[in-house]
């Protein structure tokens, strides 16, 4: 009886764990373009970016929200995907390591 409560609860963690890595991959670029939105506005905010760096880093993020509602329109989002998951990665670093570089134009 030990073994069959033990085999639900972890068949039960793992469909938790699964239903949460898919909530997070269905938010995908909108999802990460608004988790960036936040970064920037709490950064600003504690004073950690200086206006003219998030500045810049608004502006990557509104270029990077363009080029991806662009894609979509064209019906190329599937050819331009990688492009702007890159531009986001690129984005989310200066967010994150500003301390130690500086921010920078994506376009």
């Amino acid at each position: 009886m030990k073994k069959i409560s033990i085999v639900s609860c972890v068949i039960l963690v793992a469909l938790v764990a699964f239903s949460i890595s898919a909530g997070a991959q269905a938010k995908g670029i909108p999802g990460r373009i608004e988790n960036q939105q936040h970064r920037i506005t709490q950064g600003a905010a504690q004073g950690l970016l200086s206006p003219a760096e998030a500045g810049t880093l608004q502006g990557n993020l509104g270029f990077i929200r363009s080029h991806y509602e662009n894609a979509i329109a064209r019906g190329t989002l599937g050819q331009e995907k990688g492009r702007i998951m890159s531009m986001l990665n690129e984005n989310s670093r200066m967010i994150g390591k500003k301390r130690h570089a500086p921010v920078r134009k994506l376009y």
